[in-house]
């Protein structure tokens, strides 16, 4: 890379700023034509300087345009390309080049696009553009103007976002705020059972598996991670708890005043025996939450365990079954997501339909679309994937019923 910047910037004959960077590009020493910096900011140097030749990240790219500067954008990855091209085609810079490709000679003519009259009128023109932006408030209104503002207000308190939904009979449901349900509520105008908790746009995520195998090992090593930190709780907890307790408890004198001036008890046996009591009581207490603190740490241990038994695990293994035809170029079928439990049942009812049916047909189907496709070669591999789609699809229907519904 650093041969490549030399050459290139000999051929084209003018001054250079070489930025070494992390990867400490450059010569030991400078020279007249060509200064190798360490460490500087861009909001500084780029002012300093006619045209940048950078990466095309979105930072460097819009420090440059900031400042009228044209830009040469070399990407390696990720949106550089596409910051590249946004330069390009505002005339403001050439074509972007990538890495594997730059040369001495490409990038000595880039160079010399980036220095031509017309290149720097055209990145004065936006930096002018840009300066008379205000891109807060431009970021701003754009992300309020994309907002579903409709279907998250409350139909009946305008300024109040909907976090409830009543549904009554066959009328069209009503969204509602939490202001608003209460005062219906308070009013005996609605059912609580008739309200339903609304999201404007509910989003999910689900952790896809590759295969049955790692998908069940992972599910099975999150299971023991969790019942491990648990278990580890059963003595921390109490631990901690104690520990709290020393630290705030402190000396206190408390004077007990007798009663009885014939009394012949002494002040400092009232005392005692008023510290010796409420230590007591305190001490009690530390072990009452320290003990509930483990017997809770040893409910999480079972809760971990049946959940990853019951749940977790048959959950992986089933989603890694259904995603094995994926490993052969094969598409699986996606589902809705699980709200509750009505729509696991229809989804794992769908799943099993569906898991069975298409398991059988691809024992005709996979030698068949095989045979059409790579001949006698592809009827052969369809011979195999046909009974790897019937174990693997009516496996994941049969697993995924029994999960869901559990």
């Amino acid at each position: 890379m650093t041969a490549t910047l030399v050459n290139a910037v000999r051929s084209w004959g003018g001054r250079a700023i070489i930025s070494r960077g992390w990867s400490n590009l450059g010569e030991a020493q400078s020279d007249d034509q060509i200064f190798y910096l360490g460490d500087c900011p861009h909001e500084w140097l780029f002012q300093k300087v006619a045209a940048v030749v950078h990466h095309g990240g979105a930072g460097t790219t819009a420090c440059g345009l900031r400042f009228g500067r044209p830009s040469l954008i070399v990407p390696f990855f990720g949106d550089q390309l596409f910051w590249g091209n946004m330069v390009a085609s505002r005339g403001i810079g050439p074509m972007p080049i990538p890495h594997k490709s730059l040369n001495a000679d490409n990038l000595a003519e880039a160079i010399r696009f980036c220095l031509h009259p017309d290149t720097l009128e055209a990145a004065g023109n936006l930096a002018r553009e840009m300066s008379e932006e205000d891109g807060v408030s431009a970021a701003a209104a754009s992300f309020h103007r994309n907002l579903p503002v409709d279907n998250m207000r409350c139909q009946f308190i305008d300024s109040e976002p909907a976090v409830w939904q009543l549904k009554q009979n066959s009328n069209a449901p009503i969204n509602l705020s939490k202001m608003a349900a209460g005062i219906l509520l308070e009013n005996s105008r609605i059912d609580i059972k008739d309200l339903k908790s609304y999201g404007s746009k509910s989003i999910f995520i689900q952790t896809r598996r590759w295969d049955p195998i790692t998908g069940g090992t992972s599910s099975l090593l999150g299971m023991y991670k969790d019942i491990l930190t648990a278990s580890s709780d059963v003595v921390i907890r109490p631990y901690k708890e104690f520990s709290r307790a020393r630290q705030e408890s402190e000396p206190e004198l408390v004077v007990i005043e007798t009663t009885n001036p014939q009394s012949e008890r002494s002040p400092s046996e009232g005392i005692s025996r008023t510290s010796t009591t409420k230590q007591r009581d305190e001490d009690w207490g530390v072990t009452g939450k320290a003990v509930g603190g483990s017997a809770k740490s040893v409910g999480r241990i079972i809760a971990y365990y049946y959940k990853g038994v019951l749940v977790d695990i048959p959950g992986a293994v089933n989603e890694g079954l259904r995603a094995v035809p994926r490993l052969y170029g094969e598409e699986v079928k996606d589902y809705d997501n699980i709200r509750d439990f009505k729509s696991g049942v229809a989804a794992a009812t769908d799943n099993f339909a569906h898991g069975f049916s298409h398991g059988l047909t691809d024992i005709f189907r996979q030698p068949y679309e095989g045979g059409q496709k790579d001949g006698i070669r592809g009827a052969i591999k369809g011979f195999v994937k046909g009974p790897i789609g019937l174990g693997t699809k009516a496996a994941s229907g049969l697993l995924r019923t029994i999960s869901l519904r559990d």
